[in-house]
C-alpha cells in the first residue's frame, strides 16, 4: 500500500505542476480538437504563443481562423483556401507598401505569407505595441480564388518608464538606460530588448543572473535585470629576474591598482607603478568616466611620469573626450602635453637628448569585442590613434648645448598608434591570439629621452623592461594558447619587431625577437603567472650590423599576481 500512496502523491504533485502552465485549443472544421500545452505561465506569454500557431496556419490556407476569450482559449482553424490577392486593410499604406506590395500572384506561397505577416507583427512589437494581433478579414471567394482584407489590432501604446536592477551588482540606473540605448518614456522595442544579453555582456564587472523580462501593468512599463556582480577591480603584482651586463642579477617590478566601478558608473581609476632600473621609475595615472551627465560622451584622462636616472624625466598628460557608441566602442578626440627635461649638468656635445615641449591634438577609435576579457577565447580588439602638434626644443640652463643652436627649435611633429588583437579558436580548448603594434614619431629633430621605450612583459617578451629606444616600430606577435580553465592558460609566444632609433647624430635599425613560453593559473589569492624568455638583438648602427648573441642564460623570468575584488 505504502507505494500505491507514494504514486498517488507523485501524480498529485505533476498535475499541480501541469496546472500552473497555460494551454490553448485548435478547432478543426470537421469538429476534431486538438490542445496545445504550452510553457506559459502569464497571459501575455500565451498570448504570443497562439500569435505564433495562428501565423503558421495562415501562412497554410487558413484564413478564415479565429479566436475566442472564454476561459479556455480556442483557435477555430475554418476551410483552407488558396490566396490570390490581400488588400492593405486598415494597415498604413507605407507599411503595407514595404511588407504586402504584390507584384505577381505567383508571390502567394505560404513561407511569403508566412514572412510578411511575421515583418509587419514585428514592425509594430518593435514600435511601441508588444500585443499587437494581426489577422485577415472580409474575405470573399471566387472559385479557388481568395481575396482578403488584413485588419490589425494595435493593443495600447506601451513606454519603458523605468529599469527595476536586481541582483548585488551596485549601479546608478542613468548610467544603465545609456549603455542600453534606452531613455525613460522610450516606446517599448522587442529587437531592442532582446539584444539587452549581448549589451550586459560588453560591461566586464557584472553579469546577467537570468534573463531580462519587463512588467507591464496600467500605470506602467518597467524593465527588470537581475545582475550579478563581477569581480574587475584588481590589485596586479610583476617581478622581473634578469641578467645585467656584468653578470649579476637584477630584480625589476611593478605595482597596479584598478578600481572599476566604485562610484556606479563604470568609471575606471588606476595607478600604476613601475620600476625598470635601477634609479629609474615609471609613474601612470588613468581616469575614465563614461556618459558624463547622461550624454553620449565620456572623459578620459592619463598622466605618465618617467624618470630615466639622473638623465632626464619625462611627463605627458593626456584628456580625452570620447564619443560612446557603446561602453567599449567609441570615437575620441584628445589633447596631449609632453614635458621632458635634461637633468645632467655635464655639457656635452651630443644631441642624442634635449629639453623638450610639445601640444598636440588628435583623434582616435576603440572597439573591443572580447567573450571574456581576463582570458580571452574568442574576439577582437582595435585601437588606432593619430595626432600632430608643435614642438619646441629648449637649450636651458641646464643643459647648454652649441649644437642644439643649429637645430630647429621650433617643429612639427606627427603620432600614430595602430594595435589590433584577434583571438582565434582552434578548437574547444586552443586559441590563436594574434598581435600587432605600429607606432610612429615624426619630426625632422628627434631626440632619444622622447623615444618608445620597449622591452619587457608587456611589449618584446625575452628583453630587458624598456631596453630599446626607438622612434618608430612595428610588434608583431603569435600566441598558441591552451585554455586549462577559466582563469588559466598554457601558453607559447614568439615576437619580433622592426624598429627604428633616428636622431641627428646617428640612424640605428634592428629587428630583435623573441620566444618562450608561459602559465596562468588560479588560486585562492588571485591569478598567478610565470613566464620564460629568450630573446636575440640583431640591429644596424650607422650601416655596421651588430650582434648581442643567443645565450640560454641570458633568459628573462616573469613572475606576476593579479588579485581581483
Amino acid at each position: 500500500m505504502r507505494w500505491h500512496l507514494t504514486l498517488i502523491l507523485l501524480l498529485s504533485f505533476l498535475s499541480s505542476i501541469a496546472q500552473k502552465k497555460q494551454s490553448f485549443q485548435l478547432i478543426f472544421p470537421n469538429g476534431d480538437t486538438k490542445n496545445i500545452n504550452t510553457n506559459c505561465k502569464d497571459s501575455l506569454c500565451l498570448q504570443k504563443e497562439i500569435q505564433k500557431t495562428s501565423l503558421e496556419l495562415l501562412s497554410e490556407g487558413y484564413i478564415t481562423l479565429f479566436t475566442t476569450t472564454d476561459s479556455v482559449k480556442k483557435v477555430y482553424t475554418g476551410k483552407k483556401f488558396y490566396l490570390k490577392n490581400i488588400d492593405k486593410g486598415n494597415i498604413n499604406p507605407l507599411i503595407y507598401e514595404k511588407y504586402w506590395d504584390i507584384k505577381s500572384p505567383d508571390e502567394f506561397s505560404p513561407p511569403w505569407i508566412e514572412q510578411s505577416l511575421e515583418s509587419t507583427l514585428q514592425h509594430f512589437e518593435n514600435n511601441g505595441h508588444p500585443f499587437a494581433s494581426i489577422s485577415l478579414d472580409s474575405v470573399k471567394i471566387n472559385n479557388d480564388t481568395v481575396w482578403a482584407r488584413l485588419n490589425i489590432d494595435l493593443g495600447p501604446l506601451v513606454k519603458i518608464d523605468s529599469i527595476i536592477i536586481k541582483g548585488n551588482t551596485k549601479l546608478n540606473p542613468q548610467y544603465l538606460f545609456k549603455h542600453l540605448s534606452l531613455s525613460p518614456g522610450d516606446v517599448y522595442n522587442e529587437s531592442q530588448l532582446l539584444g539587452i544579453p549581448l549589451k550586459i555582456e560588453e560591461l566586464s564587472f557584472t553579469r546577467l543572473k537570468a534573463p531580462p523580462s519587463v512588467i507591464f501593468t496600467t500605470q506602467s512599463t518597467k524593465l527588470t535585470l537581475e545582475l550579478k556582480k563581477a569581480r574587475t577591480s584588481n590589485f596586479r603584482g610583476i617581478v622581473g629576474v634578469q641578467p645585467d651586463g656584468e653578470g649579476k642579477t637584477s630584480i625589476t617590478g611593478e605595482a597596479d591598482l584598478l578600481l572599476h566601478n566604485n562610484f556606479y558608473r563604470a568609471e575606471k581609476v588606476g595607478i600604476r607603478w613601475k620600476r625598470v632600473q635601477s634609479g629609474s621609475q615609471n609613474l601612470n595615472l588613468l581616469l575614465q568616466y563614461p556618459y558624463i551627465f547622461n550624454t553620449s560622451f565620456g572623459l578620459n584622462g592619463t598622466l605618465d611620469l618617467f624618470r630615466q636616472d639622473t638623465t632626464f624625466s619625462n611627463l605627458n598628460t593626456e584628456l580625452g573626450l570620447q564619443f560612446l557608441l557603446s561602453t567599449n566602442h567609441f570615437y575620441e578626440a584628445f589633447i596631449r602635453t609632453k614635458n621632458s627635461n635634461v637633468l645632467s649638468q655635464e655639457l656635452t656635445s651630443s644631441t642624442s637628448n634635449a629639453s623638450v615641449k610639445q601640444t598636440s591634438y588628435g583623434l582616435g577609435y576603440y572597439v573591443e569585442k572580447l567573450d571574456y576579457s581576463i582570458n580571452p577565447y574568442k574576439g577582437f580588439q582595435l585601437k588606432v590613434q593619430g595626432a600632430a602638434g608643435k614642438k619646441i626644443t629648449q637649450n636651458n640652463s641646464i643643459n647648454l648645448n652649441p649644437e642644439l643652436d643649429s637645430l630647429k627649435n621650433n617643429t612639427n611633429e606627427f603620432t600614430s598608434l595602430l594595435e589590433a588583437h584577434a583571438y582565434l579558436p582552434l578548437t574547444n580548448r586552443i586559441t590563436l591570439h594574434l598581435k600587432v603594434r605600429d607606432e610612429r614619431l615624426i619630426n625632422e629633430v628627434l631626440f632619444e629621452n622622447e623615444f618608445y621605450r620597449l622591452g619587457g612583459l608587456n611589449s618584446l617578451r625575452g628583453f630587458d623592461e624598456q631596453s630599446i629606444f626607438a622612434s618608430s616600430y612595428t610588434l608583431a606577435s603569435i600566441e598558441p594558447k591552451f585554455i586549462l580553465e577559466k582563469n588559466a592558460a598554457l601558453f607559447m609566444f614568439f615576437d619580433y619587431m622592426y624598429y627604428e632609433n633616428k636622431t641627428s647624430e646617428r640612424f640605428i635599425y634592428g629587428n630583435p625577437f623573441g620566444f618562450g613560453l608561459g602559465l596562468n593559473f588560479e588560486a585562492r589569492p588571485g591569478i598567478f603567472s610565470f613566464s620564460y624568455g629568450l630573446g636575440q638583438h640583431v640591429f644596424y648602427e650607422d650601416g655596421i650590423k651588430k650582434d648581442n648573441g643567443f645565450s640560454l642564460s641570458s633568459g628573462k623570468v616573469h613572475f606576476g599576481f593579479i588579485s581581483y575584488f
